[in-house]
């Protein structure tokens, strides 16, 4: 997956590493949805039909690609980009805490 910044390509890693205030409150409002979702996320895409009317929608293959590809951005992309917001915030709020003492 990539995005583009000043018409340049983003890759899906380097744009979760991106300092912006708008990603991190979006992280922190959907990660947690994501994660509590899951399991409805994986079955809503499982229970698609492979087929309609004789028309091909979508293989078991396609599906398990999707939900493989999912599970890995969340686990080494989304998840670990998510901790490190939290943990930055409640670096920044102890700082802020003990310049206040």
């Amino acid at each position: 997956m990539q995005y583009e910044l000043d018409e340049k390509i983003l890759h899906f890693r380097k744009f979760l590493g991106l300092q912006d205030k708008n990603l991190k409150q979006s992280m922190k409002r959907n990660v947690p949805l994501i994660q509590e979702k899951w399991q409805e996320i994986v079955n809503l895409i499982s229970e698609i039909p492979n087929e309609y009317n004789g028309i091909t929608i979508i293989s078991e293959e396609r599906k398990e690609f999707y939900i493989k590809g999912m599970h890995i951005q969340m686990e080494h992309q989304m998840t670990p980009a998510f901790e490190q917001t939290l943990e930055m915030e409640q670096s920044l709020e102890q700082t802020m805490m003990l310049g206040n003492i």
